[in-house]
């Protein structure tokens, strides 16, 4: 897990724009299931990269990036990839994250 490796957090998180670092610290100090481990972002220790499901995961700014196709980045949408119980969000970040979803198989077994 990311937690283990406090350096390469480090490297790859010291620059992050508020949104994104706010779920990424809450991720990582999570003790009551709030964040979504078994569907949410993981980190990738082969390739030093972030996944959702089969896809591999970048951002830009507040956008979210999913192999290469940019997401607007809101609060809600972050809510929904991050959360297991994700608050408040819109229609429109509960669209975003259907096709996310159907991009990157999270919801299927072994993201096939």
């Amino acid at each position: 897990m990311l937690d283990e490796k406090p350096d390469l957090v480090d490297d790859l998180f010291g620059s992050l724009n508020p949104l994104l670092k706010k779920y990424i610290d809450g991720y990582l100090s999570d003790t009551k299931g709030i964040y979504d481990i078994s569907y949410g972002i993981k980190f990738d220790p082969k390739t030093s990269n972030l996944t959702l499901g089969s896809a591999k995961i970048d951002f830009k700014g507040d956008n979210i990036i999913v192999d290469n196709k940019p997401y607007k980045g809101t609060p809600g949408l972050y809510e929904l990839i991050y959360k297991t119980r994700p608050g408040k969000y819109t229609e429109e970040d509960a669209a975003t994250y259907y096709d996310i979803m159907q991009q990157t198989h999270i919801h299927k077994r072994k993201n096939n």
